[in-house]
């Protein structure tokens, strides 16, 4: 089944420091966690382990490159490039739009560019409307 074209763009915000649980900073490829609901910026999430309910997984993390902060488009090109291409086919096991699988990225802010150095992007895998139970890594959903 084809998932929607909507993507979100979730952006992290630069307060690692003072969260009491895993930060945008720490998330790690194959991380299952649940998304914090009704929020677009967020610092910490709720990281689980796989068999337990979740409704996101990081499938992929790549730095952005550059000293200012990149405009949209850069954005917007770099997150089609790295989390819609060979590294959604790789962890899944099938071309992204050819499952029920959606992926939206986790990316700095202007203001954790500036203040924490943060350069990196986190490719968050869910199932839109649903609640996953085990690691979507290799299932060709």
């Amino acid at each position: 089944m084809p998932v929607p074209t909507r993507r979100w763009l979730v952006t992290a915000v630069a307060v690692a420091a003072a969260c009491a649980g895993p930060t945008v900073f720490s998330l790690e490829v194959g991380d299952c966690f649940q998304f914090p609901e009704g929020q677009d910026e967020v610092a910490e999430f709720e990281v689980v382990d796989c068999d337990e309910p979740h409704d996101s997984e990081v499938i992929h993390t790549f730095e952005l490159s550059g000293d200012e902060y990149p405009e949209e488009d850069e954005l917007v090109a770099a997150v089609d490039e790295e989390c819609f291409g060979e590294a959604f086919e790789a962890y899944i096991g099938a071309p992204y739009g050819t499952t029920d699988v959606a992926v939206y990225p986790i990316r700095p802010t202007p203001a954790s560019w500036e203040r924490a150095d943060d350069r990196e992007v986190a490719c968050a895998a869910h199932v839109p409307g649903a609640m996953l139970t085990g690691s979507l890594q290799g299932t060709g959903r």
